[in-house]
């Protein structure tokens, strides 16, 4: 049974952040280089990914324009330029294709942020962007992913089978660029403290970031899944829920990041002080739902 709250403390705030080097990485991929780097962690963490499926995977370039022309290059001196980008072709697990990691505690974490820029070229169902989350009763978690009507949201489960969904009230569009990001913090006791932060901007657009906060999440704790942390579908298959279109800089980080640690580009000084004088901008407030 599927019932429906109203969540409190939703608002939207117009940020400008840099993404910097952080030593709360957990994993970084990037997918660049050739086929014996591409699923390299870069965070030298070592959760090198495996790829399944790969008739339903290509590689391409970062082209001059059209999709994934937005995708950023990651700031700092130590990181290679965005040069290529993965494209997931189909909308089933058995034929998409999709990356896993392979089980590790470091992915079970009450704070947590998740980042990833992708585009979407076709949907018709439920499709996982990232997360570490089975379909499976007893392996659920965490993981970002779109609704049937392409709404971003945030699932997590607390004991890996009863699921709480996180709605963002955003809707991504097709063949658009985005920069996704969501920050989860379940470590207050408190479930009004609770939180939940979604991070978007429109690449294509050249929009500014904005970010969601929702609070009053009902899960205290995640569940330590056994599965694999997944990419572009849950973690164990299933014959659904595969994401279709492009994805690149999926990094996953301990703790929620401050906004400068973000992978995304930062302003110019003034042009900065000149725009943080917008301030906050209404949304109308979401739904959270509970089965």
């Amino acid at each position: 049974m599927t019932t429906r709250t109203q969540l409190a403390g939703l608002a939207l705030a117009t940020t400008f952040v840099a993404a910097t080097a952080s030593a709360q990485t957990v994993a970084y991929w990037r997918f660049e280089g050739d086929a014996s780097t591409r699923l390299l962690d870069s965070s030298g963490n070592n959760h090198t990914l495996t790829a399944q499926n790969t008739s339903g995977i290509a590689y391409a370039a970062i082209p001059e324009s059209g999709n994934g022309s937005g995708f950023l290059n990651p700031v700092g001196a130590a990181l290679l330029p965005n040069a290529q980008f993965v494209a997931k072709t189909g909308t089933d697990n058995s034929t998409g294709g999709r990356f896993l990691a392979a089980d590790s505690t470091a992915f079970t974490m009450n704070s947590l942020t998740l980042e990833m820029m992708l585009n979407v070229t076709g949907h018709n169902a439920l499709s996982f962007l990232a997360g570490h989350f089975n379909g499976s009763n007893n392996q659920r978690s965490y993981a970002l992913s779109l609704d049937a009507n392409r709404e971003l949201q945030f699932i997590l489960s607390g004991n890996g089978t009863a699921t709480e969904f996180v709605m963002s009230g955003i809707t991504l569009a097709l063949n658009t660029d985005y920069y996704l990001g969501v920050s989860m913090d379940l470590t207050s006791p408190t479930q009004a403290e609770r939180t939940v932060t979604f991070f978007i901007q429109d690449l294509t657009a050249g929009t500014a970031l904005q970010s969601i906060s929702l609070t009053n999440i009902a899960t205290a704790s995640v569940h330590n899944s056994t599965t694999s942390f997944a990419i572009g579908s849950q973690g164990g298959g299933g014959s659904a829920g595969s994401f279709q279109g492009l994805i690149d800089e999926v990094r996953l980080s301990q703790g929620v990041l401050s906004a400068n640690q973000l992978l995304v580009a930062i302003p110019e000084p003034s042009a900065f002080a000149a725009l943080a004088g917008l301030g906050a901008l209404g949304l109308a407030a979401s739904r959270r739902r509970r089965r």
